[in-house]
């Protein structure tokens, strides 16, 4: 039997949705959190499709929406709301694997609520379904107090068990001096970045929160981002590619390199970074131009693209240095550029940003 193409398992998702199935329900509110080929990223439309599902005792699809109650992503935030799922979902879930992540995360939603003794059965059953990071959370939530070491038994499972994880944990509390670890920021960054480059996306998160591509970052230090960055989540990974334009565009420490720096603000943009997405913006308008008419209009729809992104975190880049990426949106909305339509009032407002 011929293998399907992915157009025709979407088309067979979608159609098996409609007529009520609430696994293919699940299914296709997931199409709608991630890039594809077959429709636009739309959470609100994902959050009804797993609420069908879920009406029908579909356990990943309770999982799925409490994501979202738990981090207020197209809903309100609602921790309530997100453990009650959860409870219902590792009582559904088949899957091991699944299970022990649902497991996991009705653990933290228990912490947040302030169920201790819950928290801790939820991190119990998180480890006996198979988590790895379960038995590292017991070890630090069990242990004393902040200032001493984590409890040893669940240390010492979860050093056999992610030997990775337990040493982010360490290199994290060496970086403040935490559970009776002496502060020691270069035995952190060590640690850290050994285990970034072994693929552990903790530890590539933590390493770019903590030293970040600081503006006296050499060659040397950009090469290293550039080996952790495909172990991060495209929010860091934003944020990391906004750096890295700029780095390469300001040319401190390193060789000024604008076409590398067009290239990093352009994947910063397509992880939805509104400060990359700027300065993605600042390079088109140098070389539109010299464009042709059909670069231009795909140009034009980037653009556009690129606006709803800045406009959905426009608090963040009210600073002096976006001086410039206002005044370039005041006078598209002024004059219709870029096939932006004219819209005075809002041209006028982001003037008086500038």
């Amino acid at each position: 039997m011929e293998e399907k193409t992915e157009n025709e398992k979407f088309l067979h998702i979608q159609e098996l949705a409609e007529k009520g199935n609430a696994k293919a329900q699940n299914n296709l509110g997931c199409y709608y959190t991630t890039d594809n080929d077959f429709v636009e990223v739309n959470i609100e439309t994902a959050i009804s499709w797993w609420e069908r599902a879920s009406q029908q005792g579909d356990g990943m699809a309770k999982f799925n929406l409490a994501m979202q109650y738990l981090q207020g992503t197209g809903v309100d935030a609602d921790y309530d709301k997100a453990y009650d799922l959860l409870l219902e979902a590792v009582e559904l879930i088949d899957d091991k694997e699944a299970k022990a992540h649902a497991y996991l995360n009705l653990g933290t939603t228990a912490a947040l609520l302030g169920y201790q003794s819950d928290q801790i059965t939820a991190y119990l059953m998180a480890a006996k379904y198979g988590d790895t990071r379960a038995n590292l959370y017991l070890s630090m939530l069990l242990a004393p107090s902040p200032k001493e070491r984590p409890n040893a038994e669940f240390w010492e499972k979860a050093k056999e068990e992610n030997p990775l994880g337990v040493q982010v944990a360490e290199a994290v509390c060496m970086s403040i001096g935490l559970r009776g670890y002496p502060h020691d920021l270069e035995k952190a960054r060590e640690l850290l970045l050994d285990a970034a480059l072994k693929g552990n996306k903790q530890a590539a998160e933590k390493y770019f929160v903590l030293f970040g591509v600081q503006p006296e970052a050499t060659q040397e230090d950009v090469d290293i981002f550039l080996k952790i960055l495909p172990y991060t989540s495209d929010y860091i990974a934003g944020n990391m590619y906004a750096a890295l334009a700029g780095k390469y565009a300001n040319g401190v420490n390193i060789a000024p390199d604008l076409e590398k720096a067009y290239d990093f603000a352009y994947e910063g943009f397509k992880c939805k970074n509104p400060v990359a997405s700027g300065m993605f913006l600042l390079c088109i308008n140098s070389s539109y131009q010299d464009m042709d008419e059909e670069t231009r209009k795909e140009t034009d729809i980037m653009i556009r693209k690129i606006w709803d992104i800045i406009n959905n975190d426009i608090d963040s880049l009210l600073a002096p240095e976006y001086l410039g990426l206002f005044l370039l949106y005041a006078e598209c909305f002024r004059i219709g550029k870029y096939g932006l339509s004219p819209d005075y009032p809002l041209s006028r407002k982001l003037y008086g940003y500038s």
